[in-house]
């Protein structure tokens, strides 16, 4: 297990405006070089650097600096990363994770309907069965939603509710949809959609989009109902905004006084410099990118 010091829920911290500021100064000294010059007009060319998109942006043409500059990394070239390859598989790897949880979203109308043909009684669909069946059954299981958000959830449709009616008939059936935990779902069915998309992001990201997507559902209109036709996601217009690539080496370990009571303790590592004339022992260091793109989906 690799365990990091994560900043804003990312293993590489996002660029700061200073550092970007930096990194484009750096970049443009070095384009006094020919060769790099040639290099980044071939990345303007082949749409690696999408100077459409990035040039609206407020510091556009320092961005399209930086990048190119990230994209010089050299742990980038010593693991032979591909921009082209990257971006050309990126869009169906985009499509396919909207088309799962948007497919997956659309299981909240099967449970909200049972929920009121029972007209607030306990729902026994078949997926429901797989979830806790009141908030105080929270699952351990990373990547579940905790009690806590569950509770302000149901506390903001309170709040929202038009005229104070939000009635127990209603908070039975928002209780029905957070208490489908999807994390559940993918535990015990492989195959399902849930742990389909387990499988394509972290744990956190998964929470996140599980509790967005349950929020957004109780909060539209119910007379509208509104479902994602399987497939039918489009992603168009993907730009890359920055791209990056650290070296992690292994902290020193603890003593075996300080490990003589723990089962199992997670490799941690720090981030370090790298060069590639620095000679690093592999088994005892681990590398990260990172990268951010920009897209319309449809």
């Amino acid at each position: 297990m690799i365990t990091t010091q994560k900043i804003g829920g990312f293993v590489i911290p996002q660029r700061t405006m200073t550092q970007m500021f930096f990194s484009a100064a750096n970049d443009m000294f070095s384009l006094l070089s020919e060769k790099t010059c040639v290099g980044f007009i071939d990345s303007l060319e082949k749409g690696i650097i999408q100077e459409g998109a990035l040039s609206q942006a407020t510091a556009g043409p320092m961005m399209m600096l930086s990048l190119f500059h990230d994209l010089q990394n050299p742990l980038f070239k010593k693991h032979k990363f591909d921009t082209n390859e990257f971006l050309e598989g990126l869009v169906p790897a985009l499509e396919n994770f909207h088309n799962v949880s948007s497919a997956l979203e659309n299981e909240l109308h099967e449970i909200n309907q049972k929920a009121l043909f029972n007209d607030g009684t306990k729902v026994d669909d078949e997926k429901t069965n797989q979830t806790d069946e009141t908030f105080d059954e929270t699952t351990d299981e990373s990547g579940a939603i905790t009690k806590e958000e569950k509770e302000s959830v149901l506390s903001a449709l309170w709040i929202m509710a038009e005229n104070d009616k939000f009635d127990s008939k209603q908070k039975k059936v928002a209780e029905a949809i957070l208490n489908h935990e999807w994390m559940n779902e993918a535990k015990n069915s492989p195959d399902s959609l849930a742990a389909q998309l387990s499988r394509m992001v972290t744990n956190e990201l998964f929470q996140i989009n599980q509790l967005s997507s349950e929020t957004a559902f109780l909060l539209q209109n119910q007379s509208r109902d509104i479902t994602f036709r399987e497939g039918s996601c489009r992603v168009n217009n993907v730009a890359l905004l920055s791209a990056r690539a650290c070296l992690f080496k292994q902290k020193e370990g603890l003593s075996s006084d300080q490990t003589s009571d723990i089962k199992a303790v997670p490799t941690e590592y720090e981030a370090v410099d790298y060069d590639l004339e620095n000679d690093f022992d592999e088994s005892e260091t681990a590398v990260a990118a990172q990268l951010e793109v920009l897209y319309d989906v449809t």
